[in-house]
This record gives C-alpha cells, structure tokens and sequence, in this order.
C-alpha cells in the first residue's frame, strides 16, 4: 500500500472520528433532550363525540388550584379542569386527557383509575412501618455485631473525627495583631 493511500485512511479515519464525538456530543446535550422529553404543557384531549373520543390539541393554561387545559373543536374553545389525583399518562410527548364538552371536569382515562391515595402519606407509613419492623427483628434476634461492622463504626468515627478536627483547625478566628497602642505622655 502506498504511502498516499496510508495518509488517506488515515485521513478519513480521523474525520470518522471527530463526526462520531460531534454526533455524540449534540446526542448527549440538554438541547437535542428538550426536544424528545414529554411536555406537560401540551395536551392531546380526547373529546366525546357521542360514539367515541376524537383527539385534538389541548394546551396548559392555569395551574393555581387545579390544572386546566384550553381546546378547540368545532370552532370554540373549551376549557378542562383535572383534578390532582387525575393520571398523568403521555401520548407522542403529549399528556392525555378525556373530556366531554360542556363538562367542567375531565373523564377518567379509559383502562385506568385515578390515583386514590397520597404519596406522603404512604411514605410515611412505610417509613414508620419499617422502623417497627426493625425494632422487632433487634428485639427478637438480638443486635447482631459483626467483626467487619465493628470496623465500619470504628472508621466512620475516625472519619468524623478527623473532619470535626479539620474544620475547627481550619476556622479559627485570626487574632489581630496589629492593634495600635496608645501612649501617652506625662507632663512634669
């Protein structure tokens, strides 16, 4: 093979290159994201013909008590209320909504009901349900002590420590030596 062939492959294999980390740099970045992410502003709302649901855009107008979405068909303009526990379910980057026209309120999403809990509440009955449970396993196995988690206590301890050393060591106040002194002069 001859040296300009060499150089040629060479050539190509490093534009091959610097397109890859072109393409993937753009493919990694927010900007390309923001343009496959679902938008909670746009919304395609289902409206009830009377024999079914015929799709059109809905958009987000209002989220200070409840969320509404805005959508025309027939030439007006219709508004949407959901309700907090109302299911967030995304069509083509788009949140789905059924609605009938004339009603205030949003139909439930066909195949799914409404969220009928509140998250907080349910973390934090899991959270006090696993503390129970923790207890009770101490209390009927005892506080089982490995080697390796004395250690692991012994080292967090250091840790501590060494950092509380560190930061007192570190912030101390600078005293300030450069106080002027006063004197004064006696008259004789």
């Amino acid at each position: 093979m001859s040296i300009t062939t060499q150089f040629y492959l060479l050539l190509s294999f490093i534009v091959v290159e610097m397109v890859g980390v072109a393409i993937y740099a753009v493919v990694s970045s927010e900007w390309f994201a923001k343009f496959f992410v679902d938008k909670i502003e746009n919304a395609a709302v289902h409206v009830w013909n009377g024999k079914g649901y015929d799709p059109v855009k809905g958009k987000l107008i209002d989220t200070e008590m409840w969320e509404v979405y805005r959508y025309k068909i027939h030439g007006l303009y219709h508004t949407v209320d959901l309700s907090p526990a109302y299911p967030v379910v995304y069509e083509k980057r788009k949140r789905v909504i059924f609605a009938r026209i004339g009603k205030a309120w949003a139909d439930s999403i066909p195949g799914l009901d409404p969220v009928k809990y509140d998250e907080t509440i349910i973390a934090r009955n899991m959270c006090t349900e696993s503390v129970k449970e923790a207890f009770k396993a101490i209390k009927k196995k005892g506080l089982q002590i490995s080697p390796v988690m004395l250690i692991i206590i012994g080292l967090i301890v250091v840790a501590v420590a060494i950092g509380g050393w560190f930061y007192i060591s570190h912030n101390k106040k600078i005293p300030v030596t450069n106080k002027p002194s006063v004197t004064t002069t006696q008259l004789r």
